[in-house]
């Protein structure tokens, strides 16, 4: 998946745009793009459409183009087959209220994006600015994916080195994840299931 992802990576950034002009330009939605880009394996009438429409856009040689063209569908078809064969045993759905470390990620992450707009960065530009609100408000937890692609978007657009920062959140993301998980488990061992 790593090696997907920068590739994808790679085409987008050939055609010169950011994801939010790249969105309109081949009229798909940016929302899918960014989740694309941080690691959500894209559907493949999805990924067709959008590299058939970025090759217009790329600076790169069209024989170039059409190799990682390639390239990125058999390994998206991989990936693919991959998720297809691994069994997913579906536990019953168990409401968490936000936990403590939740609660002081959200409020780091708020102070974050509010740093990010104070320096002139546009949020829809960068990711899907309802998802990042959300994050900011405790409702839902980023993937480590997801930060690392914001890292990535600030660093190719807007030249913004956040590495350091970013990696504190992701730390504080995933020690959350870790403690929802654990509230999770003795919800569903109070309720008489099984953890």
């Amino acid at each position: 998946m790593i090696a997907f992802v920068h590739l994808l990576r790679e085409v987008v950034a050939s055609t010169g745009l950011p994801v939010a002009g790249l969105a309109e330009r081949v009229q798909l939605p940016r929302s899918t793009i960014y989740r694309a880009l941080g690691g959500t394996l894209p559907k493949a009438e999805f990924l067709v459409r959008l590299l058939g429409r970025a090759s217009a856009l790329s600076s790169w040689d069209p024989i170039d183009f059409r190799h990682a063209q390639r390239r990125l569908e058999q390994m998206r078809g991989a990936l693919a087959e991959r998720q297809r064969d691994v069994p997913r045993a579906r536990a019953p759905r168990v409401t968490v209220p936000p936990v403590p470390e939740q609660v002081a990620f959200a409020l780091r992450f708020a102070t974050y994006l509010t740093t990010l707009e104070q320096r002139g960065v546009d949020l829809g530009s960068v990711g899907s600015e309802a998802w990042l609100r959300r994050y900011a408000s405790g409702a839902s937890l980023p993937s480590r994916e997801i930060l690392a692609t914001l890292s990535w978007t600030l660093s190719r657009y807007y030249r913004i080195d956040d590495r350091e920062p970013l990696t504190e959140l992701i730390r504080l993301a995933e020690t959350a994840y870790r403690a929802r998980t654990e509230a999770r488990r003795w919800i569903r061992v109070l309720q008489g299931g099984s953890p």
